[in-house]
């Protein structure tokens, strides 16, 4: 199963950010991110952040990841058991067209992102305790 969907930035608010650069007032244009599924029926979503913030990318793949389990949520489908694969994306006038393929997670992986069957907590060894620190 593929879900397709495009994603755009474009400004929302010129000069609509007011914020603090090395104690100096700077102004920015508030800019908007929409995710708008193409082959499927979910909600479009959107996510503002100033023009050129220093953890724009970071910030758009946080939320990019959680509308994915979103939409997956939306169409039942269960997001700690499936997962959508990038396998092409295309950029083309300031769109980027996203095509991903639904995938199985085969292994559980714990939330500190270690398979667990390599987690083994008992072979760490303690050095000092609280009391002794």
């Amino acid at each position: 199963m593929e879900l397709n969907y495009k994603t755009y930035t474009e400004v929302y608010e010129k000069n609509g950010c007011l914020h603090v650069v090395d104690g100096k007032e700077k102004i920015d244009d508030l800019m908007i991110t929409y995710w708008i599924p193409l082959n499927f029926k979910c909600k479009t979503h959107n996510f503002l952040l100033r023009n050129n913030h220093i953890s724009r990318e970071m910030m758009i793949d946080r939320r990019n990841s959680q509308i994915q389990k979103l939409w997956l949520e939306e169409l039942n489908i269960d997001p700690t058991k499936y997962y959508l694969k990038k396998i092409n994306e295309t950029t083309k006038d300031d769109i980027t067209y996203v095509d991903n393929s639904l995938e199985y997670i085969e292994k559980d992986v714990s939330s500190f992102g270690i398979e667990e069957e390599y987690w083994k907590p008992n072979d760490h060894k303690i050095i000092k305790t609280v009391e002794q620190l």
